[in-house]
């Protein structure tokens, strides 16, 4: 129903004239051109989000491609070859690991900590936000006030092991961490700090 709404004549006849107006506004205008650019510039970022949150392997790749033209133009080159790498890599993954490939397309390139939709994340940022709890939690590094140099080393080795550890009694006594789907903000505890910040 919604594939047939986007693929509707009126639609495309709108986005049309739309296009037209704006292509006119900043061949005329350097004010619209600038607005027109930025907008461009917020939709890639909205594309490059939208395809980690669902998903989406193919809307990811077309996103990264419309980002090379912006670090090209920021001068950005390092991002612009690493980027431009990962493309030729990742057009390749087809031919050359066709498993990893289907994976891909059926979203495995990102991690979900639940089952909602719009919960996809990267994996390095699955990774930082592991670590970072860890380290500041109860026992963690930064709360580890005498701790040596040894010591620190020990917990950092060790915390891939202790994860698999939690991962295995957590599956053995049928017991999970969950996350709520309520939004953070919404938590009455929340609420009630906001309240008392405002007064």
């Amino acid at each position: 129903m919604l594939g047939d709404a986007a693929c509707s004549e009126v639609l495309i006849q709108l986005e049309t004239a739309t296009d037209k107006k704006k292509s006119k506004l900043a061949q005329t205008l350097k004010t619209s051109q600038l607005w027109l650019n930025y907008q461009r510039m917020v939709g890639m970022a909205r594309m490059l989000i939208k395809a980690d949150r669902t998903g989406s392997w193919l809307m990811l790749l077309q996103a990264v491609s419309n980002c090379l033209t912006v670090f090209a133009a920021a001068g950005h080159f390092s991002y612009l070859r690493s980027a431009h790498f990962y493309l030729q890599q990742m057009i390749n993954l087809e031919g050359k690991h066709p498993d990893v490939y289907r994976k891909f397309l059926d979203g495995f390139h990102v991690v979900r900590r639940s089952n909602q939709c719009w919960a996809g994340l990267r994996s390095d940022l699955v990774i930082v936000q592991a670590l970072m709890r860890s380290l500041k939690s109860t026992g963690g590094l930064t709360r580890g006030s005498g701790m040596t140099e040894d010591m620190r080393n020990l917990w950092t080795l060790s915390a891939p092991l202790t994860s698999e550890y939690n991962s295995a009694m957590q599956d053995f006594t049928d017991l999970a961490y969950i996350t709520s789907p309520q939004h953070k903000d919404l938590t009455e505890a929340r609420i009630t700090r906001d309240a008392s910040d405002l007064g």
